[in-house]
């Protein structure tokens, strides 16, 4: 019985006597779909050979970039195939299963495994930050004074994006709550410059004074900054995606900033009224923060050798560091491929099409667009097993042009009927079929070839008549667009023909860097004015783009960050070490990237400004205190603890997506762990270690020599 419902022929097989490819044309336009695999037809369905795995396609109203679109429709459908096949207790619906691929069911999976992970690793986070801080500040109020303000925060930064923008990407959103840890470290600053200030001197008001307008100007320096940083993205980037994400960042860091400038000190003032001026001190721990200023004392030279070393260990693998035109897979690795994990089991299964590629071909005169689409349906052919293309859909299956009829005109000509007929009567015997089964397709290819030579097997006229089926078949390719400025009155311009073929790669099709640029010169070559588009095409074609725009930008970074920090210090020489000390965190942190195989791409890019705006905030509020207090171990000791404090929060709350089963997320978490251990190493080594030099009147030439130990004093004034 199965192998009555194979198809006589299957193409591609051994014995082929198909030049018009009958059976691909008919198996396009017969089986109700528009979808990549093209299989044998058993009994009207498309199934697998061994009768086990049966497709459908699926074609959604709207692409799979809406989400919550993707969501519902994955959802709806799966939920009435459960139904359906359970309806009326049917008894084989144990046997059956059902499922569905593609990029609206990657996207939904990709959200659920998003919120898993959110909810899971924030939650524990969370909860483990919340305990880092009682045990920091010893006091329970901390995390209201310091979380609280982040709250308004989040608060503002996404009602005025809800303002701006009708909706937002995914990366942007995630992008905003990572933004907001800015806000988190701004308010951890002033919250423990506040406390210290009060155990010191015990004066609610001088306090709050202190850590509003010292502590304060640092913050606003820093914010502005790094505002002034996304903006410039914002302003100069000519990508949609990367414009918007400047532009919520900015707001992010502006919103975080107000929150630590008026919210946290309201509520400090509001703690002063309660507490009637009352003060109940409590002893801070150093978190192991005077042993290292030890060793910084009594070996600045030493530790910055130490420094430059694993500057140059780091900066050797940072070169190394591969730039991926493509951001991490939409979904973890095992549902990305939920067909392909289903049909691996069937030899003879089903294959997996990634996103197609489009090929778009325009011109004024229809039968040039026909020959040139001609021309790249043969290209397609040769190139179909060498790059593993599952199929394309092309219109030359349906409307070849006049010279390529001509062509198959002359070929056919040169067959021998009687042995044809005598061919197709054989193979209809050896599959059960009579041997007039062939009849109808011989007295066609008869008619054929007894038209006139101006005649044409097939023609198309968008103004004339055409079967309904038909016309339908080849405007699923073909398109008559009215030509530029054709509603003027006098406009004598003709109408522009566009013809667009499908291809679908398979998952390897393009697996090694710069496959995808030779197949689509081979694809196109001799194809005047083809066109590509798809999603790995505009991939390719952004990726230079973004790394111009981000090195542009880290440029224009650079430049803000040196003009305003020697105007907030007065001085370009401090300005300098903040910016020596941005660069020495960069080459630490990029080489890290690389050790631990992160490609740099989209989701590890966007975090560098904000790394680098941690860096720059350590750096200078480490430097104001010490020209406040002329003393590295002063300096260390109250604002090496907000540091410290900050960059373990943000590594526990933020840095546990590095456990998260979608490699997006574990590519941010890795990157956020790397960058804040490497923004506190920065500024807690390399500029102490600089002020101990200058405490000891040592110029730069005084690097070179030899330290003094663990006997050397600490300035503690």
């Amino acid at each position: 019985m199965r192998s009555r419902l194979q198809t006589p022929f299957v193409p591609g097989g051994s014995g082929e006597l198909d030049p018009l490819e009958f059976l691909d044309s008919y198996a396009a336009a017969m089986i109700p779909r528009f979808g990549p695999i093209l299989l044998p037809e058993q009994g009207g369905y498309a199934l697998s050979r061994d009768g086990r795995v049966l497709v459908m396609s699926v074609a959604p109203r709207a692409a799979s970039s809406d989400i919550r679109f993707a969501y519902e429709a994955t959802r709806g459908l799966e939920s009435a195939a459960k139904r359906e096949l359970r309806r009326d207790n049917r008894p084989f619906h144990e046997l059956v299963y059902a499922s569905f691929a593609g990029s609206h069911v990657d996207a939904t999976r990709a959200l659920q495994y998003m919120q898993r992970d959110l909810r899971y690793i924030l939650v524990f986070g969370i909860l483990l930050v919340l305990l880092l801080f009682v045990m920091v500040f010893r006091k329970v109020e901390a995390i209201y004074y310091v979380f609280l303000p982040v709250v308004f925060a989040i608060d503002w930064t996404l009602g005025l994006a809800g303002l701006l923008f009708e909706q937002i990407t995914v990366a942007t959103l995630i992008f905003v709550f990572v933004t907001i840890a800015i806000g988190f470290e701004f308010c951890l600053h002033i919250y423990n410059r506040f406390i210290h200030e009060l155990y010191r001197s015990r004066n609610y008001p001088r306090s709050l004074e202190i850590a509003f307008v010292h502590t304060g100007r640092g913050i606003a320096t820093s914010a502005l900054t790094g505002a002034a940083i996304f903006a410039s993205l914002s302003l100069t980037s000519s990508i949609a995606g990367l414009r918007q994400l400047g532009l919520v960042a900015f707001l992010g860091v502006l919103c975080g900033m107000a929150a630590s400038l008026l919210v946290l000190p309201t509520m400090l003032a509001f703690k002063a009224r309660l507490r009637k001026g009352q003060v109940r001190p409590v002893t801070l721990p150093t978190l192991g923060l005077d042993y290292v200023a030890r060793l910084i004392a009594g070996y600045p030279r030493a530790t910055l050798a130490a420094a430059l070393l694993m500057t140059a260990y780091f900066a050797y693998w940072a070169h190394l560091l591969e730039f991926r035109k493509t951001p991490p897979p939409s979904a973890p690795p095992e549902t990305a491929n939920l067909d392909d994990n289903y049909f691996r089991d069937y030899p003879e299964g089903l294959p997996s099409p990634k996103h197609p590629l489009l090929a778009l071909i325009e011109s004024e005169d229809l039968e040039d667009a026909l020959r040139r689409n001609d021309l790249l349906y043969a290209n397609l052919r040769g190139l179909r097993e060498p790059y593993r293309i599952i199929s394309f859909e092309s219109l030359r299956r349906v409307l070849p042009s006049r010279q390529t009829q001509s062509e198959i005109r002359q070929w056919l000509n040169s067959i021998d009927s009687q042995a044809l007929a005598a061919a197709l009567e054989e193979a209809g015997r050896r599959q059960g079929y009579s041997k007039d089964a062939f009849t109808p397709l011989l007295a066609a290819l008869g008619s054929a070839l007894s038209l006139p030579p101006d005649q044409y097997f097939i023609e198309y006229n968008f103004d004339g008549e055409a079967d309904p089926a038909y016309r339908n078949v080849v405007q699923r390719y073909l398109r008559r667009n009215p030509p530029e400025g054709s509603l003027k009155p006098d406009s004598k311009a003709a109408p522009v023909y566009s013809i667009v073929t499908a291809i679908y790669p398979s998952s390897l099709s393009f697996a090694s860097e710069g496959r995808l640029r030779e197949f689509l010169i081979r694809a196109g070559a001799g194809v005047q004015g083809v066109r590509f588009t798809g999603d790995d095409v505009m991939a390719s074609e952004l990726a230079p783009g973004v790394q111009r725009e981000i090195a542009r930008t880290a440029l224009l970074a650079a430049l803000i960050v040196f003009i305003s920090l020697s105007l907030h210090f007065h001085s370009a020489k401090k300005a300098a070490w903040v910016l020596a000390s941005v660069a020495f965190f960069m080459i630490w942190t990029i080489g890290a990237m690389s050790l631990a195989g992160i490609h740099l791409h989209f989701y590890s890019m966007i975090l560098m400004p904000l790394l680098a705006i941690f860096a720059i905030d350590h750096a200078l509020h480490f430097l104001q205190f010490y020209d406040e207090r002329r003393g590295m171990w002063p300096s260390l000791a109250v604002v090496g603890r907000a540091m410290l404090t900050t960059s373990l929060a943000i590594m526990v709350g933020l840095g546990g997506l590095a456990f998260a089963r979608y490699e997006g997320f574990r590519h941010m978490g890795l990157t956020l762990l790397f960058g804040n251990l490497f923004a506190f190493l920065a500024a807690a080594t390399l500029l102490p270690a600089a002020m101990r030099l200058r405490e000891l009147g040592k110029s730069w030439l005084g690097v070179i020599g030899v330290d003094e130990g663990l006997d050397s004093d600490l300035n503690d004034s």
